[in-house]
């Protein structure tokens, strides 16, 4: 298979299992590959538009995904009530195999931003996550699973800031 805008074949893939807490597996939970530098496209898409899988979990819990370029990836797997984060790095020619994981409740992220500029939005590197900044500078992500984040934040005029290893 090729990698998408590769011209080159290659057998780079991600294969992982996921299960519930009560060891059962995760069937038909949302898989979603991004890379690592990934954020949302502004302005918000659509609620569709982030609610797409790129693939979904199979009867035992397990995901493949084939054909994808050397880098570094998030992979988040979410039922709509918990969720778990992989992260992994493929090099040329490379099938991981990330092991099984369990999803644990998701989780939210709460925060304020002092600058003297008005935050537009905050953003989640690796993840479908974009979330606008409220009239008093504040902002609530919702529905994330365990980990540490880098975000983005957007300043009015196009400027933008990163802050980095957020739990």
């Amino acid at each position: 298979t090729g990698a998408p805008g590769s011209g080159q074949e290659t057998t780079n893939g991600i294969v992982a299992a996921v299960i519930n807490l009560d060891g059962s597996p995760a069937v038909g939970a949302l898989v979603r590959l991004r890379s690592s530098e990934y954020v949302t496209p502004l302005p918000i898409p659509a609620k569709t538009a982030l609610a797409m899988a790129d693939t979904l979990t199979d009867s035992l819990g397990r995901f493949e995904i084939l054909g994808i370029d050397s880098g570094n990836y998030h992979i988040e797997v979410n039922d709509g009530k918990s969720a778990v984060l992989f992260t992994c790095t493929l090099g040329t020619h490379d099938t991981v195999d990330l092991g099984t994981d369990t999803l644990h409740s998701h989780g939210s992220l709460a925060g304020s931003i002092d600058t003297l500029q008005i935050a537009t939005y905050i953003q989640v590197r690796g993840l479908e996550r974009l979330v606008m900044v409220d009239s008093d500078r504040k902002f609530v992500i919702d529905d994330l699973p365990q980990g540490l984040f880098d975000l983005r934040v957007n300043l009015a005029g196009g400027q933008s800031s990163e802050i980095t290893n957020i739990a």
